[in-house]
């Protein structure tokens, strides 16, 4: 009975030293490069693709204004101008990887390798170490991320709109073409065309620089099964004040917000 007695007692004891099966592990203060409890990082947490600028510090200059574009298949390219000096941007192009961490990213181009910490909306250099830049001008070495709109108005390009424009999306839904007509509007001579997957619309639009309206459009009458990406379409042209461009995109706005997104057509 004693021998009983003593064998539970010990196994009570070895039980109260187990740590509760709910009991969380401690881990140490986090930092942006670090992999958090949930798993989750820069990496697989952030819409981190896009277009990011900023001034970075120069040793013999004003600063170098910096435009860098992450895109998909880890390309990037950047394109920098040492202001105060020649006008002529240097465009460099290369891959990018992550680090093991998943929160830095390392650009390998025909530059050489840098490292840039990434976070909400923004992204860090670090030295060629990896390492957080100290010094008077630490602050400074920062691009922010521009917004989509910011990103097409920030690329210098013409301003002129004419020709033939792919419809990719009206007030932020995606637009998939029907059959294999692709939906578009076509600007030439101050008239439009557009189809958006029915009826062809026709109109007037007036142009003053950036600045853009929608006049006196008229459809043809066909009925189709799904006419709900040109009835919104025909009430957003309404609504339409200006635009912004590049090569490749045009976006339309009203009162500041992309409505209509369109892609140059080959």
């Amino acid at each position: 009975m004693k021998l009983l007695l003593l064998f539970a007692s010990g196994l009570l004891a070895l039980q109260c030293q187990k740590r509760p099966a709910d009991a969380q592990p401690t881990f140490p203060l986090q930092t942006d490069t670090t992999t958090v409890p949930d798993g989750s990082n820069s990496r697989n947490s952030l819409d981190y693709l896009g277009r990011y600028q900023g001034v970075l510090p120069c040793a013999d200059c004003p600063g170098i204004k910096t435009t860098l574009d992450l895109t998909e298949e880890f390309n990037y390219v950047m394109t920098r101008v040492y202001e105060g000096r020649d006008p002529k941007p240097f465009v460099e192009t290369g891959t990018f990887r992550w680090d093991e961490a998943g929160g830095s990213i390392i650009l390998t181009g025909n530059g050489g390798a840098l490292i840039f910490k990434v976070g909400e909306n923004r992204l860090i250099q670090l030295d060629r170490d990896g390492k957080t830049i100290t010094g008077a001008l630490a602050g400074h070495y920062v691009l922010e991320k521009l917004t989509e709109s910011q990103a097409v108005q920030s690329t210098v390009g013409p301003q002129e709109i004419t020709g033939v424009w792919k419809i990719v999306e009206i007030d932020g839904k995606s637009v998939k073409k029907t059959g294999n007509k692709d939906n578009t509007i076509e600007f030439r001579d101050r008239r439009f065309s557009a189809y958006a997957g029915c009826n062809t619309m026709n109109g007037q639009y007036q142009q003053d620089g950036n600045k853009l309206k929608f006049s006196k459009s008229m459809s043809t009458m066909m009925a189709c099964p799904d006419m709900s990406a040109e009835d919104l379409l025909k009430v957003i042209l309404e609504r339409v004040d200006d635009f912004v461009r590049n090569d490749q995109t045009l976006m339309l706005r009203a009162s500041g917000e992309v409505v209509v997104k369109l892609e140059a057509k080959p």
